[in-house]
């Protein structure tokens, strides 16, 4: 694949203008094929036995704003392809397919007097971009009603009569070309116009909200004051949790940032005044209240929950138990992630799910550089605590309305077997039967090694499916595989290390000291 720099050629060749300072870039797969069979075909279709849908191609965007690219979206600190909207002129966006062809761009002119010139528009760079040799190529009736606000539409047929008709379409006002687009069929294969997210949400969402926001919340508030006021509240572990998940945050900031771009000052000035640091300290302060109200109970009715993180906030970096903890929640992490996969596998090979195994959109992010990996191991490590954190937070408020510890951890069972399922789905069934293993499995874990276990666990979980990995060590997206995976490795060895002792593997037992036992006289 082209590099970033070659990418953007087409910017002073095709749209008349230099690239702008700001940039964002990123992969997706292409958009879902639209539905273009007849009533009767439609019909026909849903009689026949359902075929797995053929899998969608990936794709490299880069987008170019002289304006920073500030996300709407509090969780998601890197702009993506539709978020914050392309407004300012000379702003503009490439689509690429994984070969460097161009399949899709859409820029907006330049104010002033450059956006009056009128010298002809190169449309033999469309072409070339495209990987197209324009002498080879043919001329096609553009769509009507392409572009509202061009002056020029030019179309060229990019195939032969004996394959899938493919039609590249370009539109220019005066003399900058202000969008591309290539049509397989009827389908537009870029479609880089954003459309508004209309869902509506569902009760599991209310359920979740008002579980996991609005009555921890509240309650932390008034447990917190009690606790504080008694004297029982684990202060320091608090303040561990809290400054951990704002400082996780930020970094997930800080590396989602272009910093070679917008600079040191604004870099300062967004994090100290902007909506980085205001997202961080809100998790932070709440998971904080969380810990402060929920310890006491967590420590009087499941007392081995909290013995290696005791330890680990009191500084005994090297106790075996936190290594045992650490490497039990690596597995399970692991583990689950595996059951998962093999779950889907399964759901696919018995016609329940006619959807193909794609990577999620965290791990297309984290294949373009290693500055968004480091954001999505930070990112995973605060998720890991907040989750962690509500995990026990239930625990101890199903605790306080149904007065028995195992109807607890039967309704925090329930409740996250029922809030994780899709009712909408064919598979519903297996997916069911599944979540109720791996919940069963994660809960009985979480109580027997405790918080640290669980907080490992949510950690690996979310960087196997966040993280980009290959086994193919010759392609382009393998020095992200090694360092992604380098990470969790220096995790899992610190564990390792701690389990042990700090003994290596090769030490020769004959070399240990022997205890000798001085049995008293009968």
């Amino acid at each position: 694949m082209r590099t970033a720099t070659a990418v953007w050629r087409v910017s002073p060749e095709l749209t008349g203008q230099p690239a702008p300072r700001y940039s964002a870039s990123g992969m997706r797969y292409a958009p879902a094929p639209k539905d273009s069979m007849s009533h009767a075909d439609s019909l026909a279709a849903a009689k026949a036995k359902p075929k797995m849908k053929p899998p969608r191609a990936k794709q490299y965007w880069r987008r170019w704003s002289p304006e920073p690219l500030q996300p709407v979206n509090l969780h998601a600190p890197s702009a993506s392809i539709g978020s914050p909207p392309q407004a300012f002129p000379g702003s503009g966006t490439v689509l690429f397919d994984m070969q460097g062809h161009l399949l899709a761009l859409e820029s907006i002119p330049p104010d002033g007097p450059d956006s009056l010139a009128t010298h002809p528009v190169n449309w033999a760079a469309v072409l070339e971009a495209s990987g197209r040799d324009p002498a080879h190529v043919s001329s096609a009736p553009p769509p009507a009603g392409f572009v509202a606000h061009a002056d020029s539409v030019r179309a060229w047929r990019l195939s032969d009569s004996t394959a899938a008709e493919t039609t590249l379409v370009a539109a220019a006002l005066g003399s900058h070309v202000v969008r591309v687009e290539t049509f397989a069929g009827r389908n537009a294969l870029g479609r880089l116009a954003v459309k508004s997210d209309d869902a509506k949400p569902t009760v599991q969402d209310w359920v979740g909200i008002l579980f996991f926001l609005v009555v921890p919340m509240v309650g932390s508030i008034i447990l917190a004051r009690r606790n504080l006021r008694s004297k029982r509240g684990d202060v320091r572990g608090a303040l561990v949790v809290g400054i951990s998940i704002v400082i996780s945050y930020l970094l997930s900031h800080l590396f989602s940032t272009n910093g070679g771009e917008v600079g040191l000052y604004s870099i300062l000035l967004n994090f100290s005044d902007g909506m980085p640091l205001g997202h961080a300290l809100v998790h932070g302060v709440a998971m904080a209240l969380s810990y402060l109200a929920i310890e006491p109970y967590v420590r009087r009715l499941w007392p081995s929950v909290l013995v290696s993180w005791a330890r680990l906030v009191s500084g005994r970096l090297k106790d075996p138990i936190i290594g045992r903890d650490i490497l039990v929640g690596a597995a399970l992490g692991a583990g689950l992630q595996l059951f998962t996969l093999a779950i889907k596998i399964l759901e696919r090979g018995v016609g329940l799910s006619t959807d193909p195994a794609r990577l999620s959109e965290d791990m297309l992010s984290t294949m373009t550089s290693a500055p968004q990996i480091m954001a999505q191991v930070s990112f995973a490590l605060a998720i890991a605590l907040l989750r962690a954190t509500e995990l026990y937070t239930l625990l101890v408020i199903f605790r306080f309305i149904l007065r028995n510890n195992k109807l607890a951890i039967g309704a925090t069972l329930l409740f996250f077997l029922l809030i994780g399922l899709d009712f909408g789905s064919k598979a519903v069934w297996v997916e069911g039967v599944s979540g109720l293993v791996a919940t069963s499995v994660f809960l009985s874990i979480a109580l027997r090694y405790g918080y640290v276990a669980t907080i490992i666990a949510w950690f690996v979980g979310g960087l196997a499916d966040s993280l980009a990995w290959s086994l193919d060590f010759s392609g382009w997206v393998a020095p992200q595989t090694m360092f992604a995976w380098g990470i969790v490795a220096v995790v899992v060895g610190y564990g390792f290390m701690a389990a042990v002792g700090g003994k290596t593997l090769f030490s020769d037992p004959l070399s240990d000291p022997i205890r000798s036992e001085v049995r008293p006289k009968r």
